[in-house]
């Protein structure tokens, strides 16, 4: 590990507790997770104007749309639900499938568990995705590797990185690998990280500077800076957050309530 990576990762560690702990207080978490579904579903959101371009009327644009919020929502619950989950559950094939199935099921039905049986490109990048025939061997050979990962934060990272370069469903991968990125990231008690649109460039480059010169530290780099960034962003907005009044038996010793409870 350089010493820019480890100054990171050092950063983020730091900031880690003053996270865990606005998160932690009693507050109402429907607020946040909401906030982080629009703010993490930005990048992969198909636009109006774009599905205008295509020739799309207005009733399949508002279906569409419709379609699209509601699947990343079902998909980010699924997320936040693995919190407790084992490692074994959530470096999984199946996991994989279900996450893809929720962004997708408006669109592909039960065909969206399904890997993708033809060639695949990525428009803009200079990545060759493997061939269809290969991708059950390369996800098994990714799960198997980055349960040997003792880091949270690096078996975050690569686990979204080959999937993005293996392309393994027809569409929505790299929003299927920044929920699994993430995912991975939330049962460690990190913030998750958030990509904004005005940073696509950047991102796409980083991904591809690893793909091309099998060296991680651009792709790094740039994935814990936005790591930072985003822990940040949600310290910030769990800091606005009204706390949920709680009862008075909540000062109660434990034998003061042992007594409640006998007296009926």
């Amino acid at each position: 590990m350089s010493p820019e990576i480890a100054q990171k990762i050092n950063k983020i560690m730091e900031r880690k507790q003053a996270y865990r702990t606005v998160f932690t207080r009693q507050i109402d978490k429907t607020a946040y997770y909401n906030w982080l579904k629009s703010r993490l579903n930005q990048m992969g959101r198909v636009t109006p104007e774009r599905l205008k371009r295509m020739g799309a009327d207005v009733e399949r644009i508002d279906y569409v749309m419709k379609s699209e919020i509601q699947g990343y929502s079902d998909a980010f619950d699924l997320a936040v639900s693995y919190h407790d989950q084992n490692a074994d559950a959530v470096f999984s094939e199946d996991y994989l499938k279900k996450l893809h199935y929720e962004l997708q099921k408006a669109f592909f039905g039960y065909e969206a568990v399904s890997y993708r049986d033809a060639r695949a490109f990525m428009p803009g990048a200079e990545i060759v995705p493997c061939n269809p025939n290969r991708i059950p061997m390369e996800m098994a050979r990714l799960f198997y590797e980055t349960r040997q990962i003792d880091s949270p934060i690096f078996q975050a990272l690569e686990l979204h990185h080959r999937i993005i370069v293996t392309q393994p469903f027809v569409d929505a991968n790299k929003r299927t690998a920044r929920l699994m990125m993430n995912t991975c990231l939330m049962r460690a008690e990190f913030a998750p990280i958030i990509i904004s649109p005005q940073n696509r460039t950047s991102y796409i480059r980083a991904i591809e500077s690893y793909y091309l010169n099998h060296q991680s530290e651009n792709y790094h780099a740039f994935m814990l800076d936005k790591m930072a960034q985003s822990q940040e962003e949600a310290i910030g907005f769990l800091k606005t957050q009204p706390m949920k009044q709680v009862t008075h038996h909540v000062g109660l010793s434990l034998h003061a309530m042992e007594q409640m409870k006998e007296k009926g």
